[in-house]
């Protein structure tokens, strides 16, 4: 489902509510913004690992989430 919203002078766009409740998203949540090739992607900040909660520099993100390499490494032993 995309919605369009359009830019307002100051480069300002609104997040539409059902997308900011299925992310969990609250005021002041911090979002990190980068660019991929042409598009823009917002996405909620996360802390760390969303398993283990360590703040490890070497985080990745699976399926939007962040990991740290030692739980992506427990995972891959269980598999």
């Amino acid at each position: 489902m995309a919605i369009t919203r359009n830019l307002d002078s100051v480069g300002r766009v609104v997040i539409p509510m059902e997308y900011r409740a299925q992310l969990g998203l609250l005021v002041n949540d911090p979002l990190d913004i980068s660019v991929e090739n042409d598009a823009i992607i917002i996405r909620k900040q996360q802390r760390g690992c969303v398993i283990c909660g360590a703040a490890d520099s070497d985080i990745s993100f699976v399926g939007g989430k962040a990991v740290c390499r030692k739980c992506i490494d427990s995972i891959k032993e269980i598999s």
